[in-house]
Formats: structure tokens, C-alpha cells, sequence
């Protein structure tokens, strides 16, 4: 039986997980993020009064949470020596194994990462391929080396983007499906089957950042009704997404993109209708209407705020 080890953190940790249970192997150390995070006292204590997912999610099977306040400190490489493991998983995570972590398992040190790598590297593919209005997405089982999401490939599943997915239901999916392929992966090592390397193809290769504040502020002379649809779709669920109206930036909890119903043409960006429960009616790039509610202005009184600066437009 594969002895295995799991680092991550949130939906993708808990996945591997529960795809781990499902297969015929012995999970011997589990790592999550908040282990390198906080300081011991201070986790003890919250651990206590406020326990993450994480930690409730692995108490509750009871699974080994190794120690260290690094996945490349001599602690956590000790204690991954002594487990001996054949595989580790890592599904979401912020630091860069060095070569002494990533080298320690018998087949090797796994990535989950999710995009179809090449494309895609780097944090958050999930709201970066619904900004960029890609078809579909992916989810890559890969070995790790030296540089972020660039090893050889062992196992990629393709996914589609649904035209009212966000980046919180594509993420949902794609950690959905990673439960499911890990029996499938675990059942081919079992059964002795080779599983060839494929190199990634750097010439293919893109790294997404994270998002700045370009990404999180409405230009409506730049974008037309769909783009701004992207946007928001790979947006809000994770962050505020702004307009700039009247001097002042406001913020809102729901949209709609509408077709335009009068032979009129707006220019874009142009403020249609304000009505009373602060849903506000702007006019796009290709002349249809982004319609938002519940609007509020950032910063303090922004409810009140929000409704003295446009209450007036009709």
C-alpha cells in the first residue's frame, strides 16, 4: 500500500483528502497553511476557541498534521524522513519546495495544480481563465521541481467553463474532479502501470499574477458588455469589484447586463438611471446596460454615501 503525505490548504486539500480515502492508500502526515502561518501559542489557542476548516476537517479523521513552520525547515524534512512516504500531494500552496523537501518521497513530490499547464501558472487560475473568457480549463497532475508549476506532466483533465460559472463555482468543480481522478492515478500505480513524464512545452508556457487594481476597477471605455461580465464573474466572489462614478468609488453586491430596449445611444460609461434602493443603470461600450444593486461608496458611510452623490439622476 502507497504510503502518502498531503500539504495544502482549503477546497484542493480537503479533495486530495477525501480522493485519498477513496484509493488504496495509507495517509501517514497531512500539512496545511496555517501551520506556517501562526506561531505555535498562538495556533494552540485558536485551535481552541476558533478552529480552521483544516484542522477540523483532519482532526476529524484523525490524520497525523505534521509540525514545522515551513515545508523546507529541517523539523518538517526530519519528520517527512521518517514517514518514508511514496507520494507527496500538494494542492494549493504559497511556498516553493526546495529540492531537500520535494526530493525526500520514494515516486515523487505531486503538484495538482488547476489549469491545463503549460498555461496558466501561478496563483489563482481559476479567476484568471474566466477574466480572459477561456472556453475551457483544466486541472494538471505534475511532478514538482525547482521553479513554480513547471515539471513534467503525468495526468491532465480538461474542463469546461460554463457560461454562468464564476471563479468560486469553477473552483468548486475543479476540486470536485480532483477527488474523483486521484483513485483513478493511485489504481494506475498500483497496478504497476508506467505513467510517462511530459515535458511542458515552455513556448506555451504563461504565469499569471496576482490580481492588481486594474482588475478590480469597471473601465468602461476599454471594456465592452462581455468583458465586464468576465470580470466580474472572476472577481467578486473572492474580492470587491468597483466602478468610478461622481469622483467616488462605489462597490456593489449584484449585477446584470441588460440589452438596451430604446433606440437610444448612450455613451459608454454614461449613468442611465439611479433608482431608490441604489440600483444604478450604466450604459456599456456595445450599448447595452449594466445594471447593479445594492450599491454602496468605499469608505465610511458608504451606503449614505452612495445615495447622496446619484440620488439626483433620473
Amino acid at each position: 500500500m502507497l504510503k502518502v503525505v498531503i500539504i495544502g490548504y482549503g477546497e484542493m486539500y480537503a479533495n486530495i483528502i477525501q480522493g485519498c480515502l477513496n484509493s488504496n492508500v495509507k495517509i501517514v502526515g497531512v500539512f496545511y497553511d496555517e501551520l506556517i502561518k501562526l506561531n505555535p501559542l498562538k495556533l494552540f489557542f485558536k485551535n481552541i476557541f476558533n478552529p480552521s476548516k483544516d484542522y477540523i476537517f483532519s482532526k476529524s479523521l484523525n490524520l497525523n498534521i505534521l509540525k514545522g513552520r515551513s515545508v523546507n525547515s529541517l523539523k518538517f524534512q526530519k519528520q517527512l524522513l521518517k514517514l518514508n512516504p511514496d507520494i507527496i500531494f500538494v494542492g494549493s500552496w504559497s511556498e516553493k519546495f526546495k529540492e531537500k523537501t520535494f526530493n525526500i518521497p520514494k515516486i515523487a513530490t505531486i503538484n495538482i495544480h488547476p489549469s491545463l499547464l503549460p498555461k496558466y501558472r501561478g496563483p489563482n487560475p481559476y479567476l484568471q481563465v474566466i477574466l480572459n473568457n477561456e472556453k475551457y480549463t483544466g486541472v494538471t497532475f505534475h511532478i514538482m521541481d525547482k521553479n513554480f508549476d513547471s515539471g513534467p506532466i503525468l495526468l491532465q483533465k480538461k474542463i469546461k467553463i460554463e457560461q454562468f460559472d464564476n471563479s468560486k463555482t469553477l473552483k468548486n468543480k475543479t476540486c470536485a474532479i480532483v477527488k474523483n481522478i486521484i483513485p483513478y492515478f493511485i489504481s494506475q500505480l498500483n497496478n504497476g502501470k508506467y505513467i510517462k513524464p511530459k515535458i511542458q512545452d515552455e513556448n506555451k508556457a504563461t504565469y499569471q499574477s496576482v490580481i492588481n487594481e486594474n482588475d478590480v476597477i469597471i473601465n468602461f471605455d476599454k471594456k465592452n458588455s462581455k468583458e465586464i461580465d468576465c470580470q466580474i464573474r472572476a472577481i467578486l466572489p473572492f474580492s470587491k469589484v468597483y466602478v468610478y462614478l461622481k469622483n467616488e468609488f462605489f462597490y456593489f453586491e449584484n449585477y446584470e447586463i441588460m440589452d438596451n430596449s430604446s433606440k437610444k445611444i448612450y455613451k459608454q460609461g454614461e449613468i442611465i438611471k439611479f433608482e431608490k434602493n441604489r440600483t444604478i443603470y450604466i450604459a456599456t461600450k456595445d450599448n447595452k446596460i449594466l445594471k447593479l444593486t445594492n450599491l454602496k461608496a468605499y469608505g465610511i458611510f458608504g451606503i449614505l454615501k452612495a445615495w447622496l452623490k446619484i440620488r439626483n439622476i433620473s
